[in-house]
């Protein structure tokens, strides 16, 4: 039987499990693995020798933009019977399928569905969660394959994600020409897994009017956005637009981290900054909802006390915008 990793859920979920996906593929290189998503193949493509797309990578695409907050399993163009397997068996941890005339033993890389009596994107628990669907094929189907191991000895910054590098012209050409000195971010893609506290929208046009000098960057454009000067957005100023590669992301990853301030929500799409790269970015990071895993997460990773998402509150926002730029 051949192994596949799958997820037919968000892409925070499908981002987080990179690490622990490749760890394993690197573990058993004599094994050929291959995955399947629902989206965010980009976070996987080329990460490995041994690691292959199920389907015809270059075939895949949606049907049309999708709306802001809109599943992908509804629009993407997919496989439909390899599609239907995946989101039908969505919340397995192990499943067997056919395709093509081979046998394939599914491995689920959601977090809930790895690790049921903990539904957390955590770093252990998400060992343990792979780690115990490596035991199942070594128990059910005798297959036996080198397990993720962390010890003392480990270089556990290996599990922070991987991004891929990427261009995004329009915003080059823009820093360049207008060399903007104080910049935030807000995120404002609505989330599907996670509730928005604050209306990022309303939150944005309300800075912008009280801080006329900083440039508020958005993901995704708004008709009431037009003619506030200082609110740039992602995807009509720069053509960062939502793909099945999930490539916007990575883009908008670029923007935000070149931003002083990120104002963020605890949500998959929002959570890509959360990367190898991220001690090249600290202090930048307010949460307005949970940060506490990624900050565990990150502590454990890099053997450290510090946090490096902060939280926020509208109560608070003021002061920590005036405290940021107080030098500037």
């Amino acid at each position: 039987m051949k192994i596949c990793f799958y997820s037919a859920y968000h892409i925070g979920d499908i981002f987080f499990s990179q690490p622990f996906v490749l760890d394993i593929c690197r573990k058993n290189p004599s094994v050929h693995f291959y995955y399947w998503l629902i989206c965010g193949h980009i976070f996987y493509e080329n990460m490995c020798d041994n690691l292959t797309y199920l389907e015809d990578i270059n075939k895949l695409q949606y049907k049309r933009n999708l709306i802001n907050g809109e599943t992908p399993e509804d629009i993407s163009n997919s496989d439909e019977y390899l599609k239907q397997i995946m989101i039908q068996n969505s919340g397995k941890k192990i499943i067997v399928f056919d395709y093509n005339g081979e046998k394939y033993i599914g491995i689920n890389t959601w977090c809930v569905a790895l690790n049921s009596h903990k539904a957390e994107m955590e770093l252990y628990g998400l060992i343990d969660g792979f780690n115990s669907s490596l035991k199942i094929l070594k128990d059910d189907f005798n297959i036996d394959l080198n397990n993720i191991v962390i010890d003392s000895d480990t270089d556990k910054t290996k599990f922070m994600p991987i991004i891929p590098s990427c261009q995004v012209a329009l915003y080059d050409r823009w820093i360049n020409e207008y060399k903007p000195k104080k910049k935030i971010f807000i995120y404002n893609y609505v989330c599907r897994s996670a509730s928005d506290p604050i209306n990022f929208n309303s939150l944005a046009i309300e800075l912008s009017k009280r801080y006329r000098d900083i440039v508020f960057i958005l993901p995704v454009y708004y008709p009431y956005f037009e003619g506030i000067p200082n609110i740039k957005t992602c995807d009509k100023d720069f053509g960062c637009i939502n793909d099945i590669q999930c490539y916007n992301l990575i883009q908008i990853e670029k923007i935000s981290t070149s931003c002083d301030i990120i104002l963020s929500v605890f949500s998959g799409s929002a959570w890509i900054f959360f990367n190898k790269n991220i001690n090249e970015n600290s202090k930048k990071y307010m949460n307005s909802g949970h940060s506490a895993l990624m900050n565990k997460w990150y502590k454990n990773c890099y053997n450290t006390d510090k946090d490096i998402i902060h939280f926020f509150d509208l109560n608070n926002i003021l002061s920590i915008i005036d405290n940021r730029f107080q030098s500037i």
